[in-house]
């Protein structure tokens, strides 16, 4: 554990200091992608993506199985295995490839401290997309690169990195279409009653019987009767994160960016992926599972929202005190429950934490 409270005062005091210049930025994103490549044991996915990748054959390749499993995917670890990689070193590339997709989307959306969106990235997503969900966290970064190729004017590249995101992992596929409604302009009588009707909706059982019909879908069916019925399951409710979350977006929206929101397309689709994540959570508090998939995508979002929001106060040094103050705060919570977080099937035994890898 160690080391992870090492990275996390690091990052934070490089999001305090700013430095300027490339080497430092890629020299973090490849710490990162080792502390992820070099792990033993660690996610509760770990054995999952191990024995995916051992189990590729360079010299007979299953065709089928490219389509089984989202093809890039698969694709990338035949590329590694091909040129002699461990599973190591392909959980490594994949990390790699996931930090520097970042790192492309905050050039483009020309934010000027990197580190501090890494240091929130870090406390926020970084164990769950990078120890756990590999493809789910590359296929975030991709779509979002995409998604800021897209209002940048440049569609060709956005489409190309959706896609890419796509076959990553299939739920990238639904995030093509998800662009539309992200560039809408939401009044706020429409927001009022979205997240009215969509904590109704969670209380009177719609949900839980339009999920409960969904698992007799051929295919995927049987896959989410496993996750409702025998994976570990949590009821997240309207929790506070959920009311913060909302607040916060309230605020930007009506108070600090109103005028940006409405004329800056960048802006509205970081902002409306909030909304879009307070509404499903609300609407699937029940089915924690799917709240997890959903709205992790979407609350990237913040890694990209809270340095414009510096960006906006950095002039005023009393502002920018109180700015740390509260975010050192916050990611100093949820960067603690991540390290506590339980293997799905056995609470006996943590995702993260202790840190093992293949030098101890």
């Amino acid at each position: 554990m160690s080391i992870y409270i090492v990275f996390f005062i690091l990052l934070f005091l490089l999001a305090i200091l700013n430095p300027q210049g490339t080497v430092v930025k890629h020299l973090i994103i490849v710490l990162l992608a080792l502390l992820c490549g070099l792990r033993v044991d660690l996610g509760a996915d770990y054995e999952s993506y191990k024995n995916i990748y051992d189990s590729i054959d360079i010299i007979h390749v299953d065709i089928e199985n490219f389509f089984l499993i989202e093809p890039l995917f698969l694709f990338i670890a035949y590329i590694v295995k091909v040129f002699g990689g461990s599973h190591h070193f392909f959980l490594f590339f994949l990390s790699f490839i996931g930090l520097e997709a970042f790192y492309a989307s905050t050039r483009l959306l020309k934010i000027k401290n990197f580190y501090l969106g890494v240091f929130i990235y870090f406390s926020l997503f970084y164990f769950q997309f990078h120890f756990n969900v590999i493809r789910h966290g590359l296929m975030c970064s991709l779509v979002w690169l995409g998604y800021f190729f897209y209002v940048s004017g440049n569609r060709r590249k956005g489409y190309i990195y959706i896609l890419m995101g796509g076959l990553i992992q299939y739920l990238g596929i639904i995030c093509f279409f998800l662009k539309d409604l992200l560039q809408r302009v939401f009044k706020p009588k429409f927001i009022i009653i979205s997240l009215v009707s969509a904590f109704v909706a969670s209380k009177i059982g719609i949900v839980s019987g339009i999920v409960s019909l969904s698992t007799i879908i051929p295919i995927i069916g049987p896959k989410i009767s496993y996750y409702i019925n025998v994976y570990d399951t949590i009821e997240v409710g309207v929790s506070s994160t959920l009311i913060i979350y909302s607040l916060l977006f309230l605020f930007l929206r009506y108070y600090l960016m109103r005028s940006d929101y409405e004329n800056k397309l960048y802006l509205r689709f970081i902002l409306n992926a909030l909304f879009l994540s307070v509404f499903l959570g609300i609407l699937l508090n029940n089915y924690y599972v799917f709240v997890e998939r959903i709205t992790s995508f979407l609350n990237l979002s913040l890694v990209f929202i809270i340095p414009m929001i510096y960006e906006k106060y950095k002039v005023n040094l009393s502002r920018v005190f109180i700015f740390y103050i509260i975010v050192f705060s916050y990611t100093v919570i949820l960067f603690s429950l991540a390290l506590e977080t339980p293997m799905p099937l056995d609470h006996t035994k943590l995702q993260y934490s202790p840190y093992k890898s293949i030098v101890d």
